[in-house]
């Protein structure tokens, strides 16, 4: 079965949109913050931090569908996955593959309701939750984090091709952008608490609105 076919299959029988069908190209997920365990020392400790409030989808501001690789490194150990996401006014959707094209985990969110569900391949600790947040704090616009209700302790500091997200005034993630374009080129981050570098290389395929 093609790559196409399998997201097709995985992502459920009902479509997300007519972009979701030109990912025949397999793409990965920042949200590979899946990786356990925190590396301490780093940053605020874990339980220092609370968990992200994640935003509705509508709130990134445009619709697209993009594909993805990404490398996720955690204590010395590297993975590699093969993505596919869409954002639309239905929702966020993604879904996740090995390299070889096995399943690791299909994600939904409309801003609502986050339902999740995980592959024959996926890790046996694989935070949905965590998954949303990295996806949220390397794509939302820095001023839609900034003004979000209750944000309270967290605050995004953004220069060109840089960011750096706080929480009570101290370094948890730091990203780089090759480009002015975040889902287009490479975007590197580096979450401190959790102990997990990420590496992705993103192509836009539909730009939609």
């Amino acid at each position: 079965m093609c790559c196409w076919r399998r997201l097709r299959v995985w992502a459920g029988s009902e479509p997300v949109g007519r972009s979701l069908r030109a990912l025949a190209w397999r793409w990965q997920v920042p949200v590979m913050t899946l990786l356990l365990s925190a590396c301490a020392g780093l940053g605020p400790p874990e339980s220092a931090v609370p968990a992200w409030e994640p935003l509705p989808p509508h709130t990134l501001g445009r619709t697209l569908a993009a594909q993805q690789r990404v490398q996720a490194r955690l204590g010395g150990h590297r993975r590699v996955f093969d993505a596919a996401v869409e954002v639309n006014r239905q929702g966020l959707q993604v879904v996740l593959l090995t390299p070889l094209g096995q399943r690791v985990a299909s994600l939904r969110y409309n801003g609502r309701v986050l339902r999740f569900e995980k592959g024959a391949a996926a890790p046996d600790s694989f935070p949905p939750a965590m998954m949303l947040e990295a996806m949220q704090m390397i794509y939302w616009p820095a001023a839609v984090l900034n003004g979000r209700a209750g944000a309270g302790g967290w605050r995004i500091e953004e220069q060109r091709r840089r960011r750096v997200v706080f929480y009570a005034e101290r370094a948890v993630a730091e990203l780089r952008y090759s480009t002015d374009e975040p889902w287009q080129g490479r975007v590197e981050m580096v979450n401190y608490p959790h102990g997990y570098s990420l590496t992705v290389d993103s192509a836009i395929l539909s730009p939609g609105q």
